[in-house]
């Protein structure tokens, strides 16, 4: 999921929006429409996941083909030196510690402000 953001994103940096929709269309339909399809054949729920992975890839690799037709430098393969490397680390490390610590401080807030209202 997080792959098929990632290319959705860069398509619609790009202002293609017309691919997204094309691709996103058909995947919400197939969320409801192929667990449905395999109820006839089947109940269970590993059946059904797998129909609903099997779309996810679909989605994954139509986004794939449409950055690299898009971009068409997205398919040479980049090359990664240390400097940007070390730049995506470090805004990832900052981009994790913001995940991790909004929630903690969130609900330091809610403990703090009832602590004090007793006061």
């Amino acid at each position: 999921m997080i792959l098929t953001s990632g290319l959705r994103g860069i398509l619609e940096a790009y202002h293609r929006f017309d691919i997204t929709n094309a691709i996103r269309t058909p995947q919400g339909l197939w969320t409801f429409i192929g667990p449905l399809g395999a109820l006839p054949f089947s109940t269970h729920l590993d059946v059904i996941v797998a129909v609903l992975v099997v779309g996810r890839l679909a989605t994954t690799i139509l986004y794939w083909l449409a950055v690299r037709r898009v971009i068409p430098a997205a398919s040479e393969g980049g090359r990664v030196t240390l400097s940007s490397a070390r730049e995506l680390v470090s805004y990832g490390g900052w981009t994790t510690l913001s995940k991790v610590l909004s929630p903690v401080m969130d609900y330091m807030d809610r403990f703090l402000s009832v602590e004090f209202s007793v006061w």
